[in-house]
């Protein structure tokens, strides 16, 4: 897990894969769940959804098998943040309430925290904006109490795009400034990752857009470095949005091409705003009269419609429509 933490997460992979060989070679059931919840993790942050859902789904075979309930609320909240990274946000609530109640059984705080921000972030993306900022609140209050720094930067970094949601810009910039003081103190660069972008949305909201462009930058640039394509993406897609703002499209043009090229291989599966991504390439290519910008809302539209038909409750997915 070093390399990870280390931004090295190819040899992480490797070095976990060799672990899981020899985990199974000598039955050692714990250990072996544990390096696979790991690989799960690795993928899940490279856009890998596929891979991560079936290491989860051993890891949790293995947990059942040992009676380990809080392997099983772990491996439950991790499945979840699968299952929303895929749209499939009904699922994924299912999956984090199972894990909290879990969590609350065992009377495990920081999984219990960690359930609520995750359910959180499902209400976030559904449009569910007074059962989100209960979650938040609950979990950051937690958080803040056992004293843990990861948990509080992540939840701050979420509660950013939800203020951003809100429209309030100024807490949303707060929030993300908070998230991001507390990553760059533990060294965590995932959270860092995401505190940038949330924070470029604040201020380009707030009209600054040379400040929103810098933080856009920063981010793209840790997440190239990490190997996150898809997230380096959707943070691209942030400095597409400055120059609208600044109407310099021209400029625009190198990396609207890298995100449409992005398209022609890859899904946005694993962002957590893929429709605003399609927006801004959109917005681009029809003010620049571009005929490919019939072919990004069509494929927006698609998503959208995909998306609300898995939310099984009608006024959830009333919710996400008008959101």
């Amino acid at each position: 897990l070093s390399f990870h933490y280390l931004g090295n997460p190819p040899k992480a992979r490797h070095h976990l894969e060799e672990a899981a060989q020899i985990y199974r070679q000598i039955e050692d059931l714990r250990g072996l769940s544990a390096v696979l919840n790991n690989l799960g993790v690795i993928a899940n942050e490279q856009g890998d959804n596929i891979a991560a859902r079936s290491f989860y789904e051993n890891a949790l075979d293995i947990h059942k098998k040992m009676g380990n309930p809080k392997g099983e609320g772990l491996v439950l909240g991790n499945l979840g943040v699968i299952a929303a990274a895929q749209g499939d946000y009904m699922q994924a609530r299912q999956d984090h309430k199972q894990a909290l109640a879990i969590a609350r059984k065992i009377k495990h705080r920081l999984f219990e925290g960690n359930a609520l921000l995750n359910l959180g972030n499902v209400y976030l993306f559904m449009g569910v904006h007074e059962e989100a900022s209960e979650c938040y609140k609950t979990a950051l209050d937690i958080y803040r109490q056992i004293g843990n720094r990861t948990g509080e930067g992540w939840g701050l970094a979420y509660a950013s795009l939800h203020a951003h949601r809100l429209e309030d810009h100024e807490l949303a910039q707060t929030f993300a400034q908070e998230a991001l003081d507390i990553a760059e103190e533990i060294g965590d660069r995932h959270i860092q990752g995401y505190a940038w972008t949330h924070l470029g949305h604040a201020l380009l909201s707030l009209e600054r857009s040379n400040d929103a462009y810098d933080a856009y930058k920063n981010a793209v640039a840790l997440r190239r470095e990490l190997e996150e394509k898809h997230l380096a993406i959707e943070s691209l897609s942030g400095v597409l949005r400055v120059y609208i703002q600044q109407t310099r499209l021209s400029e625009a043009a190198p990396h609207l091409e890298e995100i449409l090229s992005f398209f022609k291989q890859n899904t946005l599966e694993g962002t957590d705003e893929p429709l605003r991504i399609y927006l801004s390439c959109f917005q681009i290519l029809y003010n620049s009269k571009d005929p490919r910008s019939t072919k990004i809302l069509t494929k927006a539209h698609t998503l959208l419609q995909e998306q609300a038909t898995k939310i099984n409750k009608d006024t959830f997915r009333h919710s996400f429509l008008e959101e």
